[in-house]
């Protein structure tokens, strides 16, 4: 009898913790850092950087505030009253080859938003 109980506590517990895992796993959203790193190589030629940076911004991130490359910048949208700052997302990607490196800040207040709505 006791070694039927501890099989079934056993699965019970396997079952609970699956389940756990299939109702909170959530896939992350790479797509700023993907587009950061990208930016960063087609921002090296300073004839194409500030029209890479626009359809990068139209196409993919829209949510893309600012961008700045060594010490120009590339893109300067003012950043809305109403963000708070855990709602700003800043990517930093720096070359040791060249030693430059490119900064971006995304709003991230839709995704949050999506989150909670998702998880609760």
């Amino acid at each position: 009898m006791q070694q039927l109980t501890g099989q079934r506590v056993a699965l019970g517990v396997f079952l609970a913790f699956l389940m756990n895992v299939m109702c909170n796993w959530q896939m992350t959203d790479s797509t700023p850092i993907m587009a950061m790193a990208v930016l960063h190589g087609q921002t090296d030629n300073t004839m194409f950087a500030k029209q890479a940076v626009e359809t990068a911004r139209d196409t993919v991130i829209p949510n893309l505030l600012t961008y700045s490359r060594g010490g120009s910048v590339l893109l300067n949208e003012t950043i809305p009253a109403h963000l708070r700052p855990r709602e700003l997302l800043y990517i930093n990607i720096s070359s040791l080859e060249s030693g430059v490196t490119t900064t971006g800040c995304f709003s991230i207040e839709n995704y949050l938003e999506q989150l909670a709505l998702m998880k609760y």
